[in-house]
């Protein structure tokens, strides 16, 4: 799981959102409000005629994983929702972002398991 993630606030303007996708090489960015994942933006649904609005107006809902969720399972629920990377909660009811699993990390692990 990766720790160090770069996250935006709710009302973080959707320009300042795409340089953070630009400067950071990110395609993901948490939506957080108090320390709780409300939502999530993805690069590729972001584009410039959305420049003026705020993050809270497109962000889709939170697709997340606890951080005792089982690799096999973060691993289905990443096949069947069609994502390559998940935000990992505290705990579903906080939902206090604590990082970010992705498809290339579970690659490795079943690799590293395999071998």
């Amino acid at each position: 799981m990766i720790r160090n993630i770069v996250g935006v606030s709710k009302d973080t303007s959707v320009s300042t959102a795409i340089d953070l996708f630009d400067n950071m090489h990110v395609s993901l960015l948490p939506v957080i409000d108090n320390r709780v994942l409300v939502g999530i933006l993805y690069r590729d649904r972001v584009s410039r005629e959305f420049y003026k609005l705020k993050v809270d107006k497109i962000m889709d809902l939170p697709v997340f994983i606890d951080e005792n969720t089982e690799i096999e399972i973060a691993a289905k629920k990443m096949f069947d929702m069609k994502v390559t990377r998940l935000p990992v909660v505290d705990n579903e009811y906080d939902r206090i972002c604590v990082g970010l699993v992705t498809s290339t990390e579970l690659a490795h692990y079943v690799r590293g398991v395999l071998t």
